[in-house]
């Protein structure tokens, strides 16, 4: 019977510049390997990983490779090396047994490794040379690039700071250069934040003076801007205000590849003509610091749902926030849910939104109801807890099954250790060829012992058998101790964290909508009454970015 057959090509940004490399170049070389052999291609799948490094599992056209041989589709992989899977050895060996367990043969133009001790041998020594390439590949671009930062040479990959142009001199060394234009923009942003202009009246005052915006001026392909010409925003300003490079001084290496802050001496301080002075930019840290203490202290009311409050028509998070209404008798403070759309239509000039107020006392009763009620009923938090568990185990199997093949490879080469040790005690094989085999079987575990922490890492909480009964044992004594509750703001408060409630907040043929949701198994709508409006709630409504 004819053999179908998937090619599979990889490109990385390793290999990028190299013309045989090129995906094109991979796919010749695999066609002919498999029309030689008189294979049936039933598909080409080429991947640019765009810089997805070659020991992640994200791979989308190799993952679609391994959902085709699971179905039955082919029954061959064609690829034109080992180093086109990874460069890793534990994922090397992952990739390779999640292939064999689905009935698919994987061939390699370039190498003959045959399902035999010598030809795994080999295939291990090319797999480990591979990873010691990439790594040393990686440790020779990280010390080239600290080395030109060391030289004075500001490393950006883009476009440079607002304020800022890019230029490189004759002798090849990148720097900053003042742009007279926009850094002026620049001191004046820093001025409002210290004379205690906020952030939000800085975004307004630069949109109604029409200033391009860094995005504006950035002449990038494939980016759509969303919002008009001259139109500002609190990320942008905020980007701005947290950059010491307008200080004079530029850093590298301040984050690593997984977005972690690095430790402050790791970073390299490369100095660059200063828009504003050091007095200016301490004045600016002084006040961060004290907005963000102070921002602590100034949450004036108890919002039950605070930070879990999603506005159902246009997506955005809603805020809590209070009106004062003053009538012939008396001045009253009322508190609201509102969407942060209405309430700031300048930084939201991309879409609109008309949901009106929710006030907050109507919403944190009725969600505390829903919530009493689901906690008193031990039969609906059992079956919550076992809907959470199944919908865990759907995002996790990918990652169990690929957990269980690692264990299974740390079992072989560990009994392979043993057997070598035995052979050792023995005598009868030479000592050096047995010492270089153990070194190569340890590295080998060593390297699945690193993925199979790493694997675990990224499994999502999974609840145990203790973790259930910590649950019941919760919500029993909840269910004692629910008029406590009532009366005790902090207690409601720890009750609905810990239930990750998600509410989302409508307006439906003139009725207000609350949609609550819970992993545990929590679901419910609630209807407030559309009772007449009252003269403050109108009021409220119709200014929603009052403050």
């Amino acid at each position: 019977m004819t053999k179908k057959a998937v090619l599979y090509a990889r490109v990385s940004k390793d290999d990028r510049r190299n013309a045989t490399s090129s995906l094109e170049a991979q796919l010749n070389l695999t066609r002919e390997y498999a029309v030689s052999r008189g294979w049936q291609i039933v598909a080409e799948l080429a991947e640019d990983d765009r810089g997805v490094r070659g020991s992640s599992f994200d791979l989308p056209k190799l993952n679609k490779a391994l959902e085709m041989g699971r179905a039955g589709e082919f029954n061959v992989l064609v690829t034109r090396e080992l180093d086109r899977f990874a460069r890793g050895l534990a994922k090397q060996l992952i990739i390779e047994r999640e292939f064999k367990q689905a009935g698919v043969q994987i061939e390699y133009v370039l190498g003959d490794y045959p399902d035999t001790p010598e030809g795994n041998l080999n295939k291990l020594i090319r797999a480990v040379i591979a990873e010691f390439e990439a790594e040393k590949i990686k440790e020779r671009m990280q010390r080239g690039r600290r080395n030109k930062v060391k030289r004075g040479n500001v490393m950006t990959h883009g476009p440079a700071p607002y304020g800022y142009d890019r230029v490189e001199t004759e002798d090849g060394t990148v720097t900053l250069v003042i742009n007279e234009e926009t850094s002026q923009i620049v001191k004046m942003i820093f001025n409002w934040y210290v004379n205690s202009v906020s952030v939000n009246d800085i975004v307004r005052n630069l949109t109604s003076m029409n200033v391009p915006t860094p995005s504006d001026r950035m002449k990038m392909r494939g980016v759509t801007k969303k919002k008009r010409f001259g139109e500002w925003n609190k990320a942008t300003v905020w980007s701005i205000l947290k950059n010491e490079t307008y200080a004079g001084r530029w850093h590298y290496g301040k984050k690593s590849g997984n977005k972690k802050t690095n430790p402050r001496d790791y970073w390299i301080e490369v100095q660059v003509p200063a828009i504003i002075d050091e007095e200016m930019w301490l004045a600016t840290v002084e006040r961060r610091t004290t907005n963000k203490t102070m921002s602590k202290r100034n949450v004036k009311h108890d919002y039950l749902l605070r930070g879990m409050v999603i506005c159902g028509h246009c997506g955005y998070k809603m805020q809590g926030h209070s009106y004062k209404y003053t009538s012939s008798i008396r001045t009253t403070r009322y508190f609201y849910y509102r969407c942060t759309v209405r309430a700031y239509p300048l930084d939201y000039s991309h879409v609109s939104c008309k949901l009106p107020n929710f006030k907050s006392d109507d919403v944190d009763a009725a969600v505390w109801g829903k919530v009493k009620s689901f906690l008193k009923s031990p039969k609906k938090l059992a079956e919550g807890i076992e809907y959470y568990k199944n919908e865990k185990g759907k995002v996790n199997s990918p990652i169990i099954e690929r957990l269980h093949i690692v264990e299974e490879l740390i079992e072989d080469n560990q009994t392979h250790l043993n057997r070598l040790l035995d052979l050792y005690l023995s005598d009868d094989f030479p000592k050096d060829m047995l010492v270089e085999r153990k070194e190569r079987l340890e590295s080998t575990l060593q390297s699945l012992e690193t993925e199979r922490i790493s694997l675990i890492s990224k499994l999502e909480n999974i609840i145990s058998d203790s973790d259930v009964e910590e649950l019941q044992d919760f919500a029993s004594q909840i269910a004692k101790g629910i008029e406590k509750a009532d009366k005790d703001f902090e207690m409601r408060r720890s009750i609905v964290e810990k239930l990750a409630l998600e509410v989302k907040f409508a307006y439906e043929k003139g009725d207000k909508v609350i949609d609550i949701f819970s992993e545990l198994g929590l679901e419910a709508t609630v209807v407030l009454n559309n009772k007449a409006k009252f003269a403050h709630q109108a009021a409220a409504d119709h200014q929603g970015c009052a403050k």
